[in-house]
């Protein structure tokens, strides 16, 4: 996993160094955390994991899930899909049953 610190930036300054975070996450092969600067945890309550309903996601979220075992956040996997198809519904049908196994 890459973690990324990531400071406040005025919209000009966004435009470039956003994108390059941006690129960093659309490119990598591992996870990228970006973390805000100003951002400040007293308790991790929950987590959101944006899945591509690939195989790799499975093992990527058990080592979030085991990184996180302390904090004992709400885990959520969500998947944005432009379009219901027959194909897609049996994909996530399986991805959730594999999470159901770990």
């Amino acid at each position: 996993m890459v973690v990324l610190g990531v400071r406040g930036m005025n919209p000009v300054q966004e435009f470039f160094l956003g994108s390059t975070t941006q690129s960093l996450i659309s490119s990598s092969d591992t996870p990228v955390l970006a973390v805000p600067i100003t951002a400040s945890i007293e308790k991790l309550s929950n987590v959101v994991f944006a899945s591509t309903l690939q195989p790799e996601d499975i093992s990527t979220i058990k080592k979030v899930i085991t990184l996180l075992e302390d904090a004992k956040p709400a885990f959520k996997v969500v998947h944005v899909a432009t379009k219901k198809s027959e194909e897609k519904s049996s994909a996530v049908a399986n991805f959730k049953e594999q999470l159901n196994a770990i």
